[in-house]
Order: C-alpha cells, then structure tokens, then sequence
C-alpha cells in the first residue's frame, strides 16, 4: 500500500478583463495567470495544472491520474482562453507529477490532485458616445492673436458627455492617438490651445474597474470677420433743419460693410 501526498490547492480570486472592441461580454483570458496563487505554497516544479470547462472532466482525469493519466479534455490553450458566458466557472486540476515528492511522505505524490474553480468576469468598458466637437471663434488670448486660427479650448467642458454623467469615469485628453498609447495625456486641460484647425484630439474614458475606451473630438476655430471699417455715410435731407431725420436705411451699407465676406450685419 502506497499513501501519496496530496496537494492543496487554494481558490483563486476572480480572474477579470476588460471587454475588448467588440463589447459583447467576450474577451480573451490567460488563464495560467493565477497559477502562483492556486499552488500558494506548493513548488511549481512538482505539480501540473490543467484548465478544464466542465468540473465532471477534471474529476475524472484526476481519478485516472494515478493510473492511466489522460488530460485530453482539458483546455488546449489556457494562456488565449476565450469565455464562452460571462461570468464562467472554470475548474483547474492541480496534480502531482512525477518530480513531486514532498517531506515528510516518503513516496511520489504523483497522480494525486486536487480541484479548485475560478471564476472569470468580463467587465464593460465605456461606451463610446462621440464622435464630439468643439467650436471657438479665433481669440487673443494665452498669446494668441485674432488672425491665426488659434483659440484656448476648456477641453474637460466635453468630459460629462464623454462619460455620460458618471462620474465614476475619468476622463483623460490627448493630443494624438500615438500620445494615448504612450499615456502622454494634456497636463492642462482646461487651457488648451489648438495646433491646427479643424485637429482631432483623443479622449480616454476610464471606468472604476480600469476599462477604458477611447473618444475623438474635433477642434474647430473659425475666423474673425474682416468688415470694411469705413463704409460711406448714409446721406438724408433734413425737412426742418433740426439736424434729425427719419427714414434712414441702414441695410444699404451691409455689402459694402461685409465686402464680400459670408456673415451677419447687426445694428445697434
């Protein structure tokens, strides 16, 4: 008779991703993540681990480990798992191998095992509800001048419709897609000055959970009208010499006042 040491294995904590592109509750796992975890004390070098969807196959493989050993039914790539519900149970097979002889037992525990379950959870990354825009007419200010297209922008006046009114999302700027991959995102963003117009910045929302998803919003800055200065006086005669007259039309001047420019005169 042979009493071979069996291992204990400790139940991981959930395994959790966040959904990918296609937010469909789907989402690739490495599920050999949380192997230091499940051996917890247990030397790596002595004992195997198999991932298996169905607890009725990593029981029956370990009843056969001492035996007639037979992973077959375990899952064949468990560092790209892709979840087939959400949350799903997964059951890891630890067992002994043949290196695994631990003291005081004076005989292999290989084949003897042990099961635990790990749940994986797929969290949801916000939704993306731009594209978005701004629009400034062009300004003087933060050295800026009124003819070269460049305006200060209050870029986080945009984060409550980024994040949809939650505030739990964090709302981050960047000037290019290549700075959000690069975490490089806009120190000040409420003092933002535009490079080009119309130019394209990224915005990066991040949930409580650390699922981020990605915005773009569009910077417009439109020119200052360019009016002619010194239209020619409205002339009228005067009926009573007082110096006032009615019926002046003062419509007549707005072509000369645009000089061909596509606005609106105003009176006042």
């Amino acid at each position: 008779l042979e009493v071979r040491f069996a291992p204990v294995a400790i139940v991981p904590d959930p395994l959790r991703a966040c959904d990918d592109a296609v937010t469909d509750g789907f989402t690739i796992f490495d599920l050999t993540a949380v192997a230091p975890e499940v051996l917890g004390g247990l030397d790596p070098a002595q004992f195997d681990l198999y991932y298996y969807q169905d607890n009725a196959d990593a029981i029956a493989a370990g009843d056969v480990a001492l035996t007639a050993p037979d992973f077959s039914l375990s899952i064949a790539t468990p560092g790209a798992y892709l979840n087939t519900s959400n949350p799903q149970e997964i059951y890891i097979l630890v067992v002994g191998n043949s290196s695994s002889t631990i003291p005081p037992n004076p005989n292999t525990g290989a084949g003897c095992y042990d099961i635990v379950a790990l749940t994986l959870i797929v969290d949801p990354i916000p939704d993306d509800l731009g594209p978005f825009e701004m629009q400034l007419c062009d300004d003087d200010l933060n050295g800026s001048t009124f003819t070269d297209e460049i305006s200060t922008f209050d870029l986080t006046t945009q984060n409550i419709l980024v994040n949809g009114g939650d505030p739990s999302i964090a709302v981050l700027w960047y000037e290019t897609a290549a700075d959000e991959l690069a975490n490089n995102f806009i120190v000040d963003p409420t003092m933002y000055q535009n490079t080009a117009t119309p130019q394209t910045i990224v915005g990066r929302a991040t949930s409580d959970l650390g699922c981020s998803n990605t915005v773009t919003l569009t910077l417009t800055v439109f020119p200052n009208p360019a009016p002619n200065f010194m239209p020619t006086p409205l002339e009228l005669c005067d009926d009573d010499d007082d110096g006032l007259v009615s019926g002046f039309d003062l419509t007549l001047r707005d072509t000369e006042i645009l000089d061909g420019q596509l606005a609106t005169v105003l009176y006042y």
